[in-house]
């Protein structure tokens, strides 16, 4: 029974993923700035890895890769803040 909650529990956070990741989607569309295109990357990497991990056969969050696509998902997150902080123009 613990099992089951706890793929219930990460089926919702994947479905909370993609959909923020579409939503930082949207806004990359209407503006077309590049952070919002690292953070939906991100958030769809992130529900990947929630797909993985309550995948029949695999060992859940004991697999490396869930653990890659989430150290992608957060370095992308870093790299996109990076890049917004250090080309921001000044307007």
């Amino acid at each position: 029974m613990f099992d089951a909650i706890i793929n219930l529990l990460r089926g919702g956070t994947m479905v909370s993923c993609f959909g923020i990741g579409l939503f930082f989607v949207q806004f990359w569309l209407k503006s077309k700035d590049q952070i919002f295109a690292f953070f939906a990357v991100s958030f769809l990497a992130l529900g990947v890895s929630q797909i993985w991990s309550i995948t029949p056969g695999t060992s859940g969050d004991y697999v490396p890769f869930t653990y890659g696509l989430r150290l992608i998902a957060f370095s992308l997150i870093i790299i996109g803040i990076a890049t917004k902080n250090l080309f921001h123009k000044s307007e």
